[in-house]
């Protein structure tokens, strides 16, 4: 538990504890001697942590990893379309560029605005077509 006394909403209260109003943090871990056992996980990020070091990081451990990324987190050595001109073109069009030297594949999605999203091990097969709402058209 980490403590913390101001409001928030993820704050929690365990009665009986030392420690009685903060965060919970949980950690798993597994070791054999000294060996420590790799877990077949795959993590999901939002923007805020997801970039390359992390995915890379994650990749050396033997872990999965997935998230949105921030467009500066984006290295130059990755060949890709600005955002500007990707807006122009029509919905659901994508673009896909692997960074070797992380083993990392990082793709954007033209939607209501540009998605950026970045792999360590999932690629951009199998595609499918989805419903969505279109504000020009009035239909699904």
């Amino acid at each position: 538990m980490v403590k913390y006394v101001w409001k928030h909403y993820c704050k929690q209260f365990i009665r009986g504890k030392p420690i009685r109003f903060g965060y919970k943090v949980w950690c798993l871990t597994s070791v054999e001697g000294a060996e420590i056992r790799t877990l077949p996980f795959h993590f999901f990020f939002d923007n805020l942590f997801t970039g390359l070091h992390l995915l890379s990081f994650l990749r050396d451990k033997g872990y999965g990893g997935t998230g949105t990324m921030r467009n500066n987190r984006i290295p130059k050595s990755c060949q890709m379309t600005s955002n500007s001109i990707l807006l122009k073109k029509e919905r659901s069009h994508h673009e896909s560029a692997i960074v070797k030297e992380d083993g990392v594949i990082v793709s954007k999605l033209v939607d209501n605005s540009i998605v950026s999203i970045g792999s360590n091990c999932l690629g951009v097969e199998p595609q499918c077509t989805v419903k969505r709402y279109s504000q020009e058209k009035r239909i699904i």
